[in-house]
């Protein structure tokens, strides 16, 4: 088979609207091993929030968490960790606080809060979404935090005004050293410069002596380009917008239709291989 690893993000992509993997993704991450490929998780959630979706695997996945700035294997051996320089963080919690928007901040095991009116209904938020436990700590001033631990990513959340987010993303753009993207229409993450899933696929092939050619990737959305654009094979979900689809090879249905396992049934198949060249774009 033309495939040696499979990385996939996971909201709006493996996973469907209740953030849980069909039978059928399942079925064909099953199939994928089982045929000698390896599978990769790659997600702007923490590490803990990524794992526990493939934990039934009982086997050692990679997982690429923080949108790229952490890559760990299933068994907790670090494979690779960049964290934003504490003074770029501070600098661009200048421009968060200016504008008075909820945002968090995620160390490797540690999601820092913005405190708002109600404590309860971030707890519940976090929770049902990450589908874990994550140990949260929510503060009124993030500074001291932040200086004393590694930060790996920024989230910004904003459901109510939504047209103040390319603002801040102007102006957060005007901090050197920062990268800024998005993985969803109401927010904006921040990582270090140089980080995304593009360059944590890179790191992880070279530690797996896979080339790029060999690769399968599938995403959704803006944070999910440079990792579509590396791999040999970059897979579009149909819910995806059109910017991604259009850089994409392969469009194939939405995650509520469990497009991931559909391209992987067709491009894993021998007799549809060979047609690729016919089937993309």
């Amino acid at each position: 088979m033309q495939y040696k690893l499979i990385v996939t993000d996971m909201d709006g992509t493996l996973l469907n609207r209740d953030q849980e993997m069909t039978s059928k993704n399942r079925e064909a991450i099953d199939f994928a091993i089982e045929n000698g490929v390896r599978v990769a998780l790659a997600s702007g959630r923490m590490y803990d929030s990524a794992k526990q979706h493939i934990e039934y695997l009982n086997m050692d996945i990679p997982i690429i968490a923080c949108n790229g700035s952490l890559i760990k294997s299933s068994n907790g051996t670090l494979i690779y960790s960049n964290k934003i320089d504490t003074g770029l963080c501070l600098k661009a919690v200048e421009v968060l606080e200016k504008y008075n928007v909820y945002y968090q901040c995620q160390h490797e095991d540690l999601l820092f809060c913005k405190d708002t009116d109600n404590k309860d209904s971030i707890y519940y938020k976090i929770n049902e979404f990450m589908k874990t436990q994550t140990k949260v700590v929510i503060e009124d001033d993030l500074k001291d935090s932040i200086i004393n631990n590694d930060i790996l990513k920024f989230t910004i959340i904003e459901e109510n005004n939504t047209s103040i987010l390319p603002v801040i993303k102007e102006e957060l753009e005007t901090i050197e050293g920062l990268k800024i993207t998005s993985s969803w229409e109401n927010n904006i993450e921040i990582m270090s410069e140089g980080v995304d899933k593009g360059q944590a696929i890179k790191m992880l092939c070279e530690h797996l002596n896979i080339d790029k050619s060999e690769i399968m990737a599938f995403g959704d959305n803006y944070n999910d380009i440079e990792m579509l654009e590396y791999a040999g094979l970059g897979v579009a979900m149909g819910n995806s917008n059109d910017d991604i689809k259009e850089i994409a090879d392969y469009v194939t249905d939405t995650n509520e239709e469990s497009g991931f396992a559909n391209a992987i049934f067709k491009f894993m198949d021998t007799d549809e291989v060979g047609d690729l060249a016919t089937n993309i774009k």
